[in-house]
């Protein structure tokens, strides 16, 4: 074989191992950002239950930090769980970052980890 055939072969297959190593990466940030959303919805569901037993509780005129604690605990076990992933999602932004530097851009996710799915006071009066 010529010296150009084997530039040929290397080129191919050094594009091949760049696509192996993007369509990996791919696939992890799309599994990463499907759990996140798994724990974004998990957590509106404990913020919900949260909200009717303080509704409840508020009616009944028995209203106390012990009566409601499990599920302010598993808002915040919720809560919890959503940054680490976002953490997890921003460390792999980084590391694709990195490893597109040599070539094309890294794909934007465009998702942002947010802080804004904290405890909030509801706006207005309902």
């Amino acid at each position: 074989m010529s010296p150009i055939s084997f530039s040929v072969i290397a080129t191919v297959a050094s594009a091949a191992g760049r696509v192996a190593g993007n369509l990996q990466q791919s696939v992890r940030r799309a599994r990463l950002e499907g759990e996140r959303r798994v724990l974004q919805r998990q957590h509106r569901a404990a913020l919900e239950a949260l909200g009717d037993r303080v509704v409840d509780l508020v009616r009944e005129g028995t209203l106390t930090g012990a009566s409601i604690s499990p599920e302010v605990a598993n808002v915040e076990t919720k809560l919890m769980e959503i940054d680490a992933k976002s953490a997890e999602l921003e460390g792999l932004s980084t590391l694709e970052g990195r490893s597109h530097t040599d070539h094309e851009t890294a794909p934007e996710s465009g998702m942002k980890p947010s802080r804004s799915h904290r405890l909030r006071r509801p706006k207005g009066g309902s």
